[in-house]
């Protein structure tokens, strides 16, 4: 249903330029769903037969179209009085043939799309997690030529890999925007490991990025999701741009730190420690190991075979 086609039949969502996505080829559409006020529909690719996890030109410029369209429709989902934005896209793994798996493997349609959705209500505990309205301004500080948040997790996280306190990814290629690493977990947990990619930079939306630095998280990320890929083959994901709030009745949204976070699935690997929704739903399991491990597998795919610049 996501082909060209069929898009004369899908209700499209005016509150973004449609002409511009239409450039880009994609289409931005009403999906409504019983838990978000406001849902979206993201079709990201006129091409049925997109492979993103592949280090070509075609690739690295869905992910640029990727982290753009996101930036437009969460500040168009704010426009629109809604106080919350979340940002997800999960993706069929593949058979061992190359051919896409699925709703049993993490996907509804095997067209590629992702979601976007708006709401009044801000997830519970979110605004517990804010400093209050007057820290702001006081705590903003240069660093390294950075501006960074006294008392900002996220800014002390990015700080440790950095320094080299903890083992971060790409460490010779970071361009100096953006940390790379795999978060440690406490055992037995859904999402483990976890990838996450955080700007050195503290912002509290995606759309807060400068064109060059969303371009520099586009590569990032998409060299990561290649060197996933070489090590799970056919392997599915869940990714998650985690933002604060736009509006709050308690706490400063600006201090909130966004974050990239992808959670890698592998239909084949059945290792008897599928736990989690996604296990269930998706009949996908999760990946299961040491987070330790998961960082050396990725290293030694790093700098070899680059992604186009």
């Amino acid at each position: 249903i996501f082909c060209p086609q069929n898009w004369n039949e899908l209700k499209v969502y005016e509150g973004v330029d449609g002409s511009e996505m239409n450039k880009k080829g994609m289409l931005v559409y009403y999906n409504p769903h019983p838990q978000v006020d406001l849902h979206l529909t993201v079709v990201g690719t006129k091409n049925h037969n997109l492979d993103e996890l592949v280090p070509t030109q075609e690739a690295l410029d869905y992910w640029i179209n990727f982290f753009w369209a996101n930036a437009k429709v969460s500040d168009a989902l704010e426009a629109a009085g809604r106080n919350f934005v979340g940002i997800g896209k999960n993706r069929n793994g593949r058979t061992p043939e190359g051919v896409l798996k699925g709703a049993e493997a993490g996907g509804s349609q095997p067209h590629d799309h992702f979601h976007i959705g708006g709401t009044y209500e801000i997830p519970v505990g979110l605004e517990d997690r804010l400093y209050p309205d007057d820290y702001f301004e006081r705590n903003l500080v240069k660093e390294n030529g950075y501006s960074r948040l006294d008392g900002c997790i996220r800014c002390e996280d990015t700080n440790d890999y950095v320094s080299g306190i903890k083992q971060r990814l790409f460490s010779d290629r970071q361009l100096d925007r953006f940390v790379v690493y795999v978060e440690e977990h406490p055992e037995n947990t859904p999402y483990n490991p976890e990838i996450k990619i955080v700007p050195l930079e503290h912002l509290p939306h995606l759309s807060k990025l400068s064109h060059r630095d969303m371009t520099y998280l586009a590569r990032i990320h998409h060299e990561t999701m290649v060197i996933l890929n070489k090590e799970y083959p056919g392997m599915g994901y869940n990714i998650l741009v985690r933002e604060g709030p736009r509006k709050t009745q308690k706490g400063d949204p600006r201090t909130y730190h966004f974050e990239v976070r992808i959670f890698p699935t592998h239909p084949q690997l059945r290792n008897g420690r599928e736990v989690g929704i996604m296990s269930e739903v998706w009949k996908a399991a999760i990946l299961q190991e040491d987070p330790k491990i998961t960082t050396a597998k990725l290293e030694r795919h790093i700098g070899k075979d680059k992604v186009p610049i």
